[in-house]
């Protein structure tokens, strides 16, 4: 217990030369001592090593805390102090057990010392919330501490940049929003019994985590501004790039119906606009080889693709590397484009699936095969380079207008690639009337 009261002594000496907490500093270290006294001599070092190690550890513990204190001491009687006390007590040691005891956390068996050191990696981003944030929450920093790719400063580099500018109580709600739906993804792929949802969830955590980090193209993000603000659900563009990586089943039906309005506001292709889609070698050739005319499935806008040129380029913009992918960075690749008809836009449609769908009339329900990740059933595609993309979707297999009608071959470097289709060879081929038969089309190579 020498440490225990070694610690008591250096919280005090701080709070007495200058408070570390808004709360009562006797309060404070009352609670602090109480709450170790509850866990074990291993756990407690490991979570002192954890925030910050000797003098520094306690003060963040203690900061930790009083995140539960606040409020609870002021202008009420002595009874109802000492029923505060144990309240604050209970719902601290709570807390802090929901994150030592977490499934997801010890995973393989984790002895609690060891998990230990992720708790107090969660207790020294948490020292910094203006309040004590939810059990939920809390679990999820701490898994992620543990789960996550780049770790603890990863996440702290998130909640920096996605607090910034916003108030403690906004900043707040947003931090315990992405804890709670990093906590509901990692159960998809760590379940209390029953089976597993989701398989990949870790790396859907990872992609959130890394969006919210990266740098943000501007590009539509006009579009998504009037949605998002400390009076709006999604409180940051930061906020709003890390959820959009989730599915609908871990976040609440307020963010859902928020990134579906982001993506109603950003709409579909209008008639005349330019659009792509990224085929692979095999499907392309199937397609010249049998003449089919038809547009089917995912597109999107050209102008929303951007300057993209190589297959590796390609798989981060339009996540090209779901299970049982064709494509990977050593792979050609072919680049459908064509432009909105009126035909076309007729069976465009928004593609959803799972908690995403709301009933809109331009919304399509993405086929079981297709729901694959990263896929999240927004119509938002999970890209890696910080450019917002929509995706849209044809119900119906609808042809497109000849003339304006291409399919360019590309190398894995976005060079020109010839290949043979029924006798004729090319890198560029387009869609024509058939001049033997007027009421179809036909693919011919552009010399």
């Amino acid at each position: 217990m020498d440490e225990l009261v070694l610690g008591l002594a250096v919280i005090g000496l701080v709070m007495d030369l200058g408070s570390v907490t808004t709360a009562p500093a006797n309060v404070v270290a009352a609670l602090t001592k109480g709450l170790f006294k509850c866990i074990p001599a291993p756990v407690r070092r490991g979570l002192i090593w954890a925030s910050g190690g000797g003098r520094l550890g306690f003060v963040r513990i203690s900061k930790y805390v009083s995140k539960f204190v606040s409020g609870q001491f002021e202008g009420v009687s002595d009874y109802v102090k000492l029923r505060n006390y144990y309240r604050c007590l209970e719902k601290l040691t709570q807390q802090l057990y929901r994150m030592l005891d977490s499934k997801i956390l010890r995973q393989g068996d984790l002895p609690q010392d060891q998990a230990a050191y992720y708790v107090g990696n969660a207790i020294d981003l948490l020292a910094d919330r203006g309040q004590s944030l939810s059990d939920t929450a809390a679990e999820g920093i701490a898994c992620y501490c543990r789960h996550g790719d780049e770790g603890v400063d990863a996440l702290d580099d998130v909640i920096v940049k996605m607090t910034d500018g916003l108030d403690k109580l906004n900043a707040d709600v947003s931090v315990e929003g992405l804890g709670e739906a990093i906590t509901k993804t990692y159960r998809d792929k760590f379940p209390d019994g029953g089976p597993v949802k989701d398989a990949r969830g870790v790396e859907r955590v990872n992609n959130a985590v890394a969006a919210g980090r990266r740098s943000l193209d501007p590009h539509l993000r006009n579009l998504v501004s009037p949605h998002i603000g400390p009076d709006k659900v999604i409180k940051s563009m930061r906020e709003f790039e890390t959820l959009r990586h989730m599915q609908a089943n871990n976040l609440t039906p307020e963010q859902v119906q928020g990134i579906n309005a982001i993506r109603q506001a950003i709409g579909l292709p209008g008639v005349g606009d330019d659009l792509v889609k990224v085929l692979d070698l095999d499907s392309a050739v199937g397609k010249l080889g049998v003449g089919d005319p038809n547009l089917t499935g995912f597109f999107g806008k050209k102008a929303d693709l951007g300057e993209v040129t190589t297959t590796e380029q390609l798989i981060g913009a339009q996540r090209l590397d779901y299970d049982g992918s064709p494509f990977n960075a050593g792979s050609p690749h072919v680049i459908l484009e064509t432009q909105m008809t009126q035909n076309l836009r007729d069976s465009a449609k928004i593609p959803r699936h799972g908690g995403y769908l709301d009933g809109s009339g331009n919304e399509f329900q993405i086929p079981q095969g297709s729901r694959k990740y990263p896929n999240t059933g927004n119509g938002l595609i999970s890209s890696t380079d910080g450019r917002l993309r929509p995706e849209s979707y044809m119900s119906t297999a609808t042809a497109m207008p000849e003339q304006a009608t291409f399919m360019r071959i590309r190398n894995p470097d976005g060079s020109p690639k010839v290949i043979s289709v029924n006798g004729h060879s090319a890198s560029e081929w387009k869609l024509i009337i058939d001049p033997d038969d007027p009421e179809k089309l036909k693919w011919v190579p552009v010399p």
